[in-house]
């Protein structure tokens, strides 16, 4: 694009359109964008910080209701349901067995060939090992 200067102060362009004010136009609509962007995502930030600000109050003055609720307060006294108590029911009587529970000892049959009697009672009553008075 070429110009002249007129004497007045003023630059005269000859030739070709003004694309100056339309490149102004597009960088302030580039940044008006850019600062909408940032402007928006704050107020995000900020509604979700004020939301979990908010939850958390809520949350917190439930919890103080509650303990309060639960607390014993000198000089109120607590009040509660009756509580009844029904007696036991009579327990079944078993039918009485005629086997014992515990029944004699078996008979043990041992063959000691080729020992004396005196052998064989030393062996069953164990004389020797045990003092007198274990037995």
């Amino acid at each position: 694009m070429r110009g002249t200067w007129q004497g007045s102060g003023t630059w005269q362009t000859s030739g070709g359109p003004d694309l100056s004010g339309l490149i102004g136009v597009v960088a302030l609509v580039a940044i008006a964008v850019a600062v909408a962007e940032f402007i928006a995502a704050y107020i995000w930030w900020i509604v979700g910080i004020g939301a979990a600000v908010i939850i958390l109050a809520l949350a917190g003055g439930i919890t103080y209701l509650v303990h309060r609720a639960r607390q014993e307060r000198p000089g109120r006294p607590i009040t509660t349901r009756p509580v009844y108590r029904l007696p036991p029911e009579p327990r079944p009587q078993l039918e009485s067995s005629h086997k014992p529970a515990i029944e004699p000892g078996r008979e043990i049959h041992l063959h000691f060939h080729g020992l004396t009697p005196d052998q064989i009672a030393a062996i069953v009553t164990q004389r020797g090992t045990y003092p007198e008075a274990d037995r």
